[in-house]
């Protein structure tokens, strides 16, 4: 289970991010604009990055340090 708890905090993440944008697209009036981006502002965004901290946080230390290596070694083509 722990190792399911990343993927499922991703597609929740996303899940909640366009949840945020299909709220903010279908509003019709400027009113409803208005309170959409306003919670999509203050609740469903800063949901979605904790679930993102959540991801980064729950991953294997396998996957943290394929991330950093490879990061390392993107850094170095770069230079």
């Amino acid at each position: 289970m722990r190792q399911l708890r990343p993927s499922l905090a991703v597609f929740l993440a996303a899940s909640v991010a366009a949840d945020a944008w299909f709220d903010v697209v279908t509003s019709r009036s400027a009113g409803a604009v208005a309170l959409s981006t306003t919670e999509a502002v203050a609740v469903e965004l800063p949901v979605a990055l904790l679930c993102i901290w959540v991801a980064q946080r729950f991953a294997t230390p396998a996957a943290r340090d394929h991330h950093t290596i490879a990061t390392t070694h993107e850094q170095g083509a770069l230079q």
